[in-house]
Order: structure tokens, then sequence, then C-alpha cells
């Protein structure tokens, strides 16, 4: 009879390291599934946190070329007045030459 209690004493055994190694296994892919979760979180953040930068490094830029292009309107805008200014002149001289000489 010690063989028979021998048998079911190592299957007992067997069974509980089958169990207790499911568990431990089942604790492993818990453990792993959160890792990955936390890193893909960390990662989307980090993304993410990147994009915001990048936006606004290109707002800043727009900004820039914008205050860029306004400026160069604005000095293109007096260029014309001027030359509009001097060809009025011109304009007047040549007409009221004309008048005086009729």
């Amino acid at each position: 009879m010690p063989i028979l209690e021998n048998i079911k004493a190592a299957e007992e055994k067997a069974e509980k390291l089958r169990q207790d190694a499911h568990k431990e296994v089942e604790d492993l892919l818990v453990r792993t599934r959160n890792k990955a979760k936390e890193q893909a979180t960390k990662i989307v953040a980090d993304a993410k946190k990147e994009a915001l930068k990048n936006d606004q490094a290109t707002l800043d830029l727009m900004n820039k070329l914008e205050k860029e292009n306004l400026e160069k309107i604005e000095k293109e805008k007096e260029a014309l007045s001027k030359l509009t200014q001097q060809n009025q002149e011109v304009g007047v001289k040549y007409i009221l030459k004309r008048v005086v000489e009729i």
C-alpha cells in the first residue's frame, strides 16, 4: 500500500505544481499586460506632447512669416504711394504746361 500512497501523493504534488504554475503564468500575463499598457500610455502621452510642441513651433513660424509679409506689403504700399505722388506731380505739371501753351 505504501506504493499507492506514494503515487497518490506524487499525483497530488504534481497537481499542486500545475496549479501553482498556472497561477504564476496568469499573474505574469497580468503584470505583462499592465506594463505594456503603461508603456503604451506613456508613448502616446509623449507623442501628444511632441505634437503640441510641433504645433506651437508651426504657429510661431506662421506668425513670424505673417509679420514679415505684412511689413513687406507696407513697404510696397509706401513705395507705390510715393511713386503715385511723383507721377501725379508730373501729370499736374504737364497739364498746367499744356493749359498755359493754349
